[in-house]
């Protein structure tokens, strides 16, 4: 931090890529210049987050190649500036909203001021063939300017959506039996799921697994993050 600090010199920062830390070369990356997150340093344990703004449609972009996979595990640690704007997404792959791509979205919904304000969504393959897995949130889980890492998993034919929200499960309502097996991947995307999602809020880190993670090692993520950021 104190390097990045004099790097600065006081001026503002921006994300034009952020760089995979597992070393499969799987970067985030924006090389539009207006759409580019900005470096926060004033965060939990004096650690940086990273800043969207929905109106700016910041986001980074993961390209990715193959088929998308079959079981997932996606631990995002953020929070939202706002709650109220509708449909904010920290992280996803998807090109649209009934794209058959989709996976890994972590979708926060808020439809004209009615219950599904705050509510966490995750939605699995393709709705428009009813070849899909709908899990929400049934408590209004967020609030705004908290950070709280939030998991969800799926396992295709094997288990429904786990959604996990500060380090405790959600009772979600779960519609669709869908699979994400086979076909052609979306790219991943960092401050957004689909056109239109794009996030409002700060997000602190971003792991994405191609498998199930068991309840054991989620909960272990989920407390060493919550320790290392203080959160």
């Amino acid at each position: 931090i104190p390097t990045l600090i004099t790097f600065l010199g006081g001026a503002s920062g921006y994300v034009v890529k952020l760089y995979d830390q597992t070393g499969n070369g799987h970067d985030a990356v924006q090389t539009t210049a207006a759409n580019q997150p900005l470096i926060s340093l004033v965060e939990p344990n004096g650690l940086p987050a990273t800043v969207f703004t929905k109106t700016s449609a910041m986001t980074l972009q993961v390209t990715l190649t193959g088929t998308k996979p079959s079981a997932f595990s996606v631990l995002c640690s953020y929070l939202t500036t706002n709650v109220n704007l509708n449909s904010q997404a920290a992280c996803g792959s998807a090109i649209s909203s009934s794209n058959t791509t989709m996976w890994g979205l972590l979708l926060q919904t808020y439809f004209g001021g009615n219950v599904q304000n705050g509510i966490i969504q995750t939605i699995i393959g393709d709705s428009i063939l009813s070849t899909y897995c709908n899990a929400t949130t049934i408590a209004n889980a967020t609030a705004n300017n908290i950070y709280k890492p939030v998991s969800i998993r799926f396992q295709s034919g094997v288990v429904p959506p786990s959604i996990r929200i500060g380090g405790a499960a959600q009772t979600l309502s779960v519609q669709g039996t869908g699979t994400t097996s086979g076909g052609a991947t979306g790219n991943f995307y960092i401050g957004k799921g689909y056109p239109g999602t794009e996030l409002d809020g700060k997000i602190l880190e971003t792991m994405v697994y191609s498998s199930y993670v068991s309840d054991e090692n989620m909960s272990k993520l989920e407390t060493n993050t919550k320790s290392y950021y203080g959160i």
